[in-house]
């Protein structure tokens, strides 16, 4: 078992021993200059392509939920078998 200046010398020489030399890093400005290469969607129409799955007592279907945000009173949706189908 080491005392405790064992220890207090064994720290110190390891801080020594590990220093890793520091240098001053410029990065560039946080202006977004880079948004033309990753465009960032907000508000609604950021979910145009997620598909959800919508299920009725006639049947089911898949839409994305741009499809769902276009439907109009008396839109037709097609569901998965026809009518008078069990």
């Amino acid at each position: 078992m080491m005392t405790e200046e064992e220890i207090r010398r064994f720290l110190s020489n390891l801080d020594r021993e590990t220093a890793a030399p520091v240098a001053r890093v410029q990065f560039p400005p946080l202006d977004g200059g880079g948004a033309a290469n990753f465009p960032v969607r907000t508000g609604i129409r950021f979910l145009e392509d997620v598909r959800v799955d919508l299920v009725a007592e006639l049947g089911e279907t898949t839409l994305k939920v741009k499809d769902v945000l276009n439907l109009q009173v008396g839109t037709v949706i097609e569901l998965d078998r026809s009518a008078g189908v069990p």
